[in-house]
């Protein structure tokens, strides 16, 4: 009976004690050698906002930040190369825009529990940049998404994203060259505008199950992308413009063009809409009425014709 009772009680404490630990910092893997700064200096770029952190900079030094633009944000290190940094406590988000050290992050490895609230260009231009990560950031107070991943050419990693608050996501992942994976933006329904958001994104091609009842904007939306799935359910009663959104797409095949018109047609939309299907061609029959039931509420629709 005893032995019984210890057996399972180092079962039972070994299976608990092997959990993996939370990680609540966001952490980060940057390389100093690369473009940017001096060869041996980092520098953090903060969103303007709130800020309440320890910098943790993989080499036994540590900052206390307060400010999104402290001097602190600088780091030197004793020799150049490869460091993690942590960020622990709360701050409003990253924003390289495309400058700075960009180059010079290596990976994301832990998003953390730091609430975001601001995602405009964050990591716009960091070509090196790669998903190490198997959590998901708290988005839910990110209102603009504007730019977040542009140019992150060497990015492919899932994302799950809690849109509730965000109204743009333009530009998000324009020039992601190789990214084709997961995108699951849960509650998308205050997002206006779409607008070249996954453009030159050149393998794309991926569900989306975006509610798009409030985007106006989804011009050059899939502008050369190899994306081709079903957005016949895409909700386009706000739709004002689609302009370029599937130009030089090759990709897109009939059987998904002729759902999309169908479904658009049959939906309530604005009239004089800009729609570009690329080099999409429609079947005769229903598809070839929606289309034509389109036009006649002046839409103008380029696309390769009628099979």
């Amino acid at each position: 009976m005893y032995g019984y009772s210890t057996s399972m009680f180092l079962i039972n404490s070994f299976i608990y004690s092997s959990a993996p630990p939370v990680e609540t910092e966001f952490k980060m893997t940057v390389d100093t050698t690369q473009p940017g700064s001096a060869s041996d200096t980092f520098v953090l770029p903060l969103q303007n906002g709130a800020t309440s952190m320890t910098v943790y900079w993989g080499d036994g030094n540590s900052d206390v930040i307060t400010t999104y633009n402290q001097s602190e944000l600088t780091h030197v290190y004793a020799s150049s190369g490869t460091y993690q940094i942590s960020l622990d406590g709360s701050f409003s988000g990253i924003r390289f825009a495309g400058g700075g050290d960009c180059r010079k992050l290596s990976s994301i490895d832990n998003w953390g529990n730091n609430q975001w609230q601001e995602m405009s260009y964050s990591f716009y231009n960091c070509s090196n940049m790669v998903g190490t990560y198997t959590d998901n950031p708290d988005t839910s107070l990110v209102g603009n998404m504007y730019g977040a991943f542009r140019a992150c050419s060497s990015f492919n990693s899932d994302l799950i994203f809690d849109c509730s608050n965000v109204t743009t996501m333009g530009f998000m992942f324009f020039g992601c060259s190789v990214f084709n994976s997961d995108v699951t933006f849960t509650n998308t329904s205050n997002v206006l505008s779409m607008g070249a958001m996954f453009r030159t994104a050149t393998v794309f091609n991926k569900p989306l199950n975006f509610d798009t009842s409030s985007v106006t904007d989804m011009s050059n939306m899939l502008r050369s992308t190899a994306f081709d799935q079903d957005i016949s359910g895409f909700n386009i009663s706000s739709l004002t413009t689609a302009s370029a959104m599937f130009l030089y797409n090759t990709a897109f095949s009939t059987t998904n063009y002729d759902l999309l018109l169908v479904g658009w047609e049959g939906q309530t939309h604005n009239n004089s809409v800009n729609f570009h299907a690329g080099t999409a061609q429609y079947s005769s029959g229903a598809p070839a009425t929606a289309r034509a039931g389109l036009i006649s509420d002046s839409w103008t629709i380029t696309d390769g014709g009628q099979v």
